[in-house]
């Protein structure tokens, strides 16, 4: 509602849905395997707690999701998502709010993209299974669109911090020199 207030907005392997797409999640959620479509499915039974922070450490290490992430950034997953609890740790995020989340992923794109005032950037990770190529489709039609990928799969700024910094460096400055010129112009 108020776009003077922004420079853009970047979305962080993020879809923009095309009208197929919501089809098929509004279809998901109606017919019962919605489950399948998202990461609803893996998280169900997903293990939350743990004897130690090392336990946690091998656990998280040892799995795909993470099997990327830059060792820093798996530390401080490890170091800002378990809580203590008895003699152990548990994750911070409850895994049925994850759920729930994944389960209700909008059917409906909340606006028109190419109406938007300020810039827009979409940036995927190369092998994400979440966004593909096709979900920058109506980049296309925005005067300010921008579609980029970086390295990675959907976790790809916990894989590529410092790319993922330097792009958003790249954009944010770019955008805020633009910002400045149209005051001017105004």
């Amino acid at each position: 509602r108020r776009p003077e207030l922004y420079h853009g907005v970047v979305m962080l392997d993020s879809p923009i849905p095309t009208w197929f797409d919501q089809t098929v999640i509004w279809a998901a959620k109606r017919l019962g395997f919605i489950d399948r479509l998202t990461p609803a499915g893996r998280t169900l039974g997903r293990r939350e707690q743990f004897a130690s922070v090392e336990e946690a450490r091998a656990y998280f290490a040892g799995k795909a999701l993470f099997s990327s992430f830059d060792p820093e950034c798996l530390e401080a997953y490890i170091e800002h998502g378990l809580e203590p609890v008895g003699q152990g740790v548990r994750l911070r995020f409850d895994p049925q709010t994850e759920i729930s989340i994944y389960r209700s992923v909008p059917h409906l794109t909340p606006g028109w993209p190419p109406a938007l005032k300020i810039p827009l950037a979409m940036i995927r990770g190369r092998d994400s299974r979440v966004v593909l190529p096709h979900h920058g489709y109506l980049l296309r039609l925005m005067s300010r669109g921008e579609a980029h990928s970086l390295p990675g799969g959907h976790m790809f700024p916990f894989e590529q911090p410092q790319q993922t910094a330097e792009k958003l460096r790249e954009l944010l400055g770019r955008w805020g020199s633009y910002a400045e010129l149209s005051k001017g112009a105004a």
